[in-house]
């Protein structure tokens, strides 16, 4: 069973376990979140695991995949947050805003890349 992380922040993960609380006031989202993927991903065969972004690098172990969650508090960590995505091999995840929003701008008839080739093909 492949075993996909979902990445998460203290404050947006239930208060179990090693995390013991409060929750953020928009935590509910995780939830609704969770509750939304973790049965497509049971019927696919995975397993989806709810971690903190900041949990020890050996708690990462037999994960195959991590998908970037309710990691809401990344952008008070920004160096800690891009050390991570670089230990668990996410580096192309700083570059997916950035062609996220050419793909928008170029639907929307906005800028488009510098060498003015189809976000979109």
């Amino acid at each position: 069973m492949n075993r996909i992380a979902f990445l998460a922040c203290a404050e947006t993960l239930p208060p179990i376990g090693p995390n013991p609380g409060p929750r953020r006031g928009d935590a509910f989202e995780h939830d609704l979140e969770i509750a939304a993927l973790r049965p497509a991903f049971e019927a696919a065969g995975m397993d989806l695991v709810e971690l903190d972004w900041r949990a020890p690098i050996d708690d990462f172990d037999g994960i195959d995949l991590a998908l970037l969650g309710t990691a809401w508090d990344y952008q008070d960590h920004p160096e800690a947050f891009l050390t991570r995505l670089d230990e668990l091999g996410l580096q192309s995840a700083r570059n997916r805003p950035l062609e996220r929003g050419q793909r928008l701008s170029a639907r929307t008839g906005g800028p488009r890349r510098p060498d003015h080739s189809d976000p979109l093909a």
